[in-house]
């Protein structure tokens, strides 16, 4: 009996051990030192009991409420709230890094946050329906979208999700009314059984629909990011040690791809030892931060090769024009 009880606490024991590699080693007292470089406004929407409305956001974000779309009541007054990371620093000082679910690299063009709220308490839209969201700047060219997860270590991860063709179609309603709605190309062929698309020249279709190059239509809103995976990437072992000043905790962040694509690590003064870090030869970085008394210090190194390094870095104080500049060159 003692032995069985021996062994299941030895096999719990291994467990937390594994578990605790897979997290990155992670510090239980990290603290983003960078959050407090946050320029990004949470964006309020009072939408009360109106039936449609298009949202456009401080940086050109267009979301189209439709209130028959959620799952609500008639009188139930609804809050919309976005938020908009379209710059690289906005991504590194929340750190929203861009890494999937599979711990696949992403590259990001940028990622909202977007809820919708009555009396303080989400509200989801309802099964089956889809809300159009567009984004500036042809960001979506090229792009796919993927939906963020945080875990328990207040962590997000990005979980792709398919991105449909879309197009805009005029539908019959009745009594000599019909209206235009944005929907999925495979759609059209239950449009048409329905006898309720009105069809339109092969010229003007075409030409309407390229402006919803920019746009997607989702069941989950939430944490969204405008994404590609980044292909071919190298291994590589290094170890990093502090010249003169040491810090008691730093925060590690790897530029894998210039920017627009990091993970963030939080690691003690004695824990600086990376195994197998995906890279790219000449282009990913690491930029090392450590902080004292409400002040910033900061080196960055570049990742030459794939042969088992140790890197000597030499923390500097930093302000944060200083910083922004150290994440993009």
């Amino acid at each position: 009996m003692k032995k069985n009880i021996t062994l299941k606490i030895l096999v719990l024991l291994i467990l937390i051990l594994n578990n605790s590699c897979n997290k990155d080693n992670i510090d239980p007292k990290r603290v983003n030192i960078l959050k407090k470089f946050n320029k990004v406004n949470k964006q309020i929407f009072e939408l009360d009991t109106i039936e449609f409305k298009q949202i456009i956001g401080e940086k050109g974000t267009k979301i189209y409420f439709n209130r028959e779309l959620f799952d609500i009541k008639e009188n139930d007054r609804i809050t919309f709230e976005l938020k908009e990371f379209y710059d690289f620093e906005d991504l590194v000082f929340n750190d929203l890094r861009t890494i999937t679910h599979k711990n696949e690299i992403l590259k990001s063009k940028g990622v909202i946050y977007a809820d919708f709220f009555v009396n303080n308490e989400r509200v989801n839209l309802k099964k089956g329906k889809k809300i159009r969201i567009d984004f500036p700047d042809n960001k979506l060219e090229n792009n796919d979208i993927y939906l963020g997860k945080i875990d328990s270590l207040n962590q997000i991860s990005w979980i792709e999700q398919k991105r449909d063709s879309l197009c805009e179609v005029v539908l019959y309603i009745g009594g000599g009314i019909s209206k235009r709605i944005t929907t999925t190309t495979d759609s059209i062929k239950y449009y048409e059984k329905q006898n309720k698309l009105i069809l339109r020249k092969e010229k003007i279709f075409r030409e309407n629909n390229k402006r919803l190059n920019s746009s997607i239509l989702t069941a989950k809103i939430g944490w969204i990011n405008i994404d590609k995976i980044i292909d071919k990437l190298d291994k590589v072992s290094f170890k990093i040690e502090l010249v003169e000043k040491e810090f008691d905790n730093l925060q590690i962040v790897c530029l894998f791809d210039n920017s627009f694509s990091f993970k963030t690590f939080y690691r003690t003064k004695d824990n600086l030892n990376f195994k197998d870090l995906p890279y790219i030869k000449d282009i990913t970085s690491i930029v090392v931060f450590g902080f004292e008394n409400e002040n910033i210090f900061c080196d960055k190194i570049y990742i030459k090769n794939n042969v088992n390094s140790e890197f000597k870095v030499d923390l500097k104080k930093a302000n944060e024009k200083e910083i922004i500049e150290l994440l993009k060159k």
